[in-house]
């Protein structure tokens, strides 16, 4: 009799969940799915609704992540960078070029590009050869290899598209990404092919244009050679292994 007394229980519970709760829950799910309805024009979903059916309303604003605005797969681009680089605390670098790509995809670009570089003495060669005067020693200058140019060849891997808010005034968009690739640079002491990897990042502007902020990390061997005893001039030194920074900003214009 107990065991019936039971069971008689737990089939009253189950009626009750049948007429009272299902339906709430039913109404809430219909809530839900119409507060998550989209409109053709901005496809966007109704967080006013979805906040008040979820009691999660905090009288904030926000917006939803969506599918890429700006779009660069299949298309051309041309940039135009100004940057600095540096590679010998006696020298002071300073290059301008372009720059031609193509996206494969969202994911990945290969570009071609050349600056024309403007190596000159840094302010630690001046203040050497000023001390030098001041004592009235004889300043030969230091043995330096100064860079020209730089004609290169780079793999774009996009790994981040996100969107930042700007004072909450507008929504930037933006792409992350790494790069690798080899160069040939001219210099005053021959010719050097060198590996390098970097960082960077470009912002949106427009679907025709966006701003790229580039950082290269160079590494190679050069060699050096006297410049500056009248007695040794083109006498092979030493060979070194140099570090190159290279950092730019540029303007891309993609043109179809």
């Amino acid at each position: 009799m107990k065991l019936k007394k039971k069971s008689s229980h737990h089939f009253c519970l189950i009626l009750f969940g049948c007429f009272f709760v299902a339906p709430t829950i039913s109404e809430e799910i219909a809530c839900a799915a119409s507060a998550v309805r989209r409109s053709p024009q901005s496809e966007k979903i109704d967080l006013d609704a979805l906040s008040k059916v979820y009691g999660a309303d905090t009288g904030s604003k926000g917006s939803v992540v969506q599918n890429r605005t700006f779009k660069k797969e299949g298309k051309l681009s041309f940039e135009i960078l100004g940057g600095v680089t540096g590679h010998d605390p006696f020298l002071s670098g300073k290059y301008a070029g372009g720059l031609l790509g193509y996206n494969f995809n969202e994911y990945f670009g290969v570009n071609l590009f050349y600056w024309q570089v403007w190596d000159v003495d840094s302010s630690a060669m001046k203040t050497l050869r000023d001390q030098a005067q001041t004592i009235g020693a004889d300043f030969f200058g230091v043995n330096v290899n100064r860079i020209s140019s730089n004609l290169g060849l780079e793999l774009n891997w996009y790994i981040l598209y996100g969107k930042l808010s700007l004072l909450g005034l507008s929504i930037l968009h933006f792409d992350l990404f790494l790069t690798g690739g080899v160069g040939r640079l001219g210099t005053q002491n021959g010719t050097i092919y060198s590996p390098w990897v970097g960082v960077g990042q470009q912002v949106y502007v427009s679907q025709k244009l966006a701003i790229r902020l580039n950082y290269r990390f160079l590494y190679y061997s050069e060699n050096l050679i006297e410049q500056n005893e009248p007695s040794k001039i083109g006498k092979y030194l030493v060979s070194q292994q140099t570090m190159n920074h290279a950092l730019d900003l540029g303007l891309i214009f993609y043109l179809f």
